[in-house]
């Protein structure tokens, strides 16, 4: 399966090898995010809310949804508490 991440000129292919897995992968970036995001919805997944479009949504939609959270997911951990 091919990483979506990663990107290969169009009439190039990449060889796979048995060393792929010990390469680190770059971070996913926002567009990225929302990419995966939308998949996911699309595909009958989920939904994923980023931090900038929960600050926008009114308030009670946002408590609402972050209740939720709170129930499904339990408390979140304090940035010092997070791996």
């Amino acid at each position: 399966m091919r990483d979506s991440r990663e990107t290969v000129p169009a009439g190039e292919h990449r060889i796979r090898t048995s060393l792929e897995r010990h390469v680190p992968r770059a971070p996913a970036d926002g567009d990225d995010i929302i990419r995966l995001a939308r998949q996911a919805y699309h595909g009958g997944y989920g939904v994923y809310f980023t931090s900038d479009q929960l600050a926008a949504m009114p308030w009670d939609i946002r408590a609402f949804i972050e209740a939720q959270a709170r129930r499904l997911y339990g408390p979140r951990a304090k940035p010092s508490q997070q791996q």
